[in-house]
């Protein structure tokens, strides 16, 4: 072929794919590499000790959780022995996973390369979502992104019978974790608040509702035998006042935290993309379940960090309105596209070591204390100066 000839149309669209998918590629393996860099910590957290235990004694259920983490604990050791390696191994692979699905999700929307990037960049960043933890967390994080991911699909590309696969993601994350089925819930809610409501009419959405019953089945059935044990853990709880609740004004500057404040344009321009856009009509769904699923955990006291999972979609959505904002034309546009996703990723990198400890003891309190930064903590317990997953990682 000539210098000067032209690809055809479906050869050039080919290339184009591949070039997104190396692009989502790179980005997953820059992050498993940088959880990779960092994952020691100050050892093993007081949770991944209990998984472990857990996972010497496999059943189907337990008093507070599925049955996936304590396998995944289980499945870790036998393959990769009994080193901080071996068992933060996995939650590593699900963080490069989720990085993944928010680069797909967001080429599914319609961004191109600079959305791809700038998405996927605030995910990797983001101080919620950088920390390499075996915990029933990483399971529902990268759960959702798979579903969310499908979702998008199904919504772009007019396709239901992949319902089937969002069941199988949803059932197998249900088995990581039961707040799963929150999610689902909002899904619906935003389906059916949004003009993709004649999705609930096809057949194949209730096959997949089908497919994740028969896959979380045979742990209802160990609730059932067990006289629902995981709900009267959560009673109790509740009555203990053991968590900190927070009404929706201090939920919502939580969540603006957790997330990076420099993050909070591109999620929140993301849900006004999806609910108000001519070019996000097609997903308004994923808008309204942000707000469906806000107002439940609020109503049921959940913990801040409880809505993390729905971001990925969001961040997604804010940064094609982002994407196609910059490609219009003026100069300042052009030097603006690699100025925002670096001063995103730079000033999220200041909050790493209060998501992952990188620092001596010393040194982190040294830190936080020159940021006028408080301990963070999720129950009514007394902290001194460490954030409470980092004093769990002592002792």
């Amino acid at each position: 072929m000539g210098a000067g000839a032209k690809l055809n149309p479906q050869t050039q669209v080919s290339q184009e794919r591949r070039r997104d998918l190396l692009l989502i590629g790179g980005l997953a393996l820059l992050t498993f590499i940088l959880h990779l860099i960092f994952y020691k910590g100050y050892g093993f957290f007081r949770d991944e000790l209990y998984f472990i235990v857990c996972g010497n004694h496999l059943d189907w259920g337990y008093v507070d959780q599925p049955p996936g983490v304590p396998f995944i604990a289980w499945a870790s050791r036998h393959v990769l022995g009994d080193s901080l390696f071996a068992i933060r191994f996995v939650p590593m692979v699900f963080a490069a996973l989720q990085v993944m699905f928010t680069g797909l999700i967001t080429r599914f929307m319609g961004g191109g390369r600079y959305a791809i990037l700038l998405a996927s960049v605030a995910i990797l960043a983001a101080p919620m979502y950088f920390g390499s933890y075996l915990n029933t967390d990483m399971v529902m994080l990268t759960g959702w992104a798979a579903c969310s991911y499908i979702a998008v699909r199904i919504m772009a590309e007019h396709n239901p019978r992949l319902w089937v696969w969002f069941g199988v993601a949803a059932g197998l994350s249900l088995q990581g974790k039961h707040e799963m089925a929150f999610f689902g819930f909002a899904l619906l809610a935003g389906i059916l608040l949004s003009p993709q409501r004649k999705m609930l009419l096809s057949p194949w959405l209730y096959a997949g509702g089908a497919v994740a019953l028969v896959i979380i089945l045979p742990n209802i059935i160990w609730e059932i035998r067990h006289n629902w044990a995981t709900l009267e853990l959560l009673q109790n709880i509740a009555r203990s006042h053991k968590n900190i609740v927070l009404g929706p004004l201090d939920y919502f500057k939580t969540n603006i935290l957790f997330l990076s404040p420099l993050s909070f344009p591109i999620w929140f321009g993301g849900i006004c993309w999806c609910l108000f856009a001519k070019a996000g009509r097609n997903f308004r769904a994923m808008g309204w379940m942000w707000i469906a699923a806000f107002v439940t955990f609020v109503v049921l006291k959940g913990k801040a960090y409880y809505l993390a999972p729905v971001y990925p979609a969001l961040f997604a959505a804010g940064s094609v309105a982002i994407g196609a904002w910059l490609g219009k034309p003026g100069t300042w546009r052009v030097w603006m596209k690699p100025a925002l996703a670096t001063i995103v990723i730079l000033f999220d990198m200041l909050l790493w070591p209060f998501a992952m400890p990188m620092m001596s003891v010393e040194k982190f309190i040294a830190y936080e204390q020159a940021l006028h930064v408080t301990p963070t903590k999720t129950e009514t317990m007394h902290l001194n100066q460490l954030p409470q997953q980092y004093a769990d990682m002592f002792g």
